[in-house]
């Protein structure tokens, strides 16, 4: 009588399929959520064609897209106001005179905190406040998000405050939750191409 000699690979080939079956499974054919998309906070981006802008603005310039946006009415403290076609979104540039110029070393968590304060009293429905304190080039930018109820839901808001000399600037930026996303790079290039003309 013979025996038949014992080969442990038809076990082994089956457990390495099982696990790539749930590797594939588990990749994105399950519906899973993909991973959460990293913030944009502040850099350009050559994903869209931008121009700058000029003609409006006596005492700066920044950039924003080349297609489909135009400069629309603002209120009367805003140097400029800028959206797309679609109307989903925009961006805001107000400027305030300082009491006093800020030093580089005053714009700390305490200057973070006064902006939010800010806020929160022009528009008290706001809310799900967040900063944090950005140093690109070596220029400090302080970054505020909240969330506020707009004409078609909630907006997604990101106002960058940029302490130049004897004024503060603030880059206000919109858009509807779902498109935020959509909008963030741009958000962020334009907030990078701001410069004062004299600079």
């Amino acid at each position: 009588m013979f025996r038949q000699a014992y080969s442990p690979w038809p076990i082994v080939s089956a457990i390495v399929c099982s696990l790539l079956t749930a590797a594939c499974a588990s990749s994105g054919s399950s519906g899973l959520p993909a991973a959460p998309l990293t913030p944009t906070y502040y850099g350009r981006t050559s994903l869209v064609r931008f121009q700058p802008l000029w003609q409006s603005l006596e005492c700066c310039a920044l950039e924003y897209p080349a297609e489909d946006w135009n400069t629309v009415s603002g209120d009367q403290e805003s140097l400029v106001a800028l959206a797309p076609a679609a109307g989903d979104a925009m961006v805001v540039l107000k400027r305030a005179r300082l009491d006093v110029p800020l030093t580089p070393e005053e714009i700390t968590d305490v200057f973070a905190e006064i902006e939010m304060d800010l806020i929160r009293e022009e528009e008290p429905q706001a809310g799900t406040f967040r900063s944090l304190t950005l140093d690109p080039e070596g220029v400090t930018v302080i970054v505020t998000e909240y969330t506020r109820p707009g004409p078609r839901g909630m907006q997604s808001m990101r106002q960058y405050s940029f302490p130049k000399g004897s004024y503060l600037y603030r880059l206000i930026c919109s858009a509807e939750q779902s498109r935020f996303v959509t909008y963030e790079r741009i958000f962020a290039h334009i907030a990078a191409s701001f410069r004062l003309r004299q600079e």
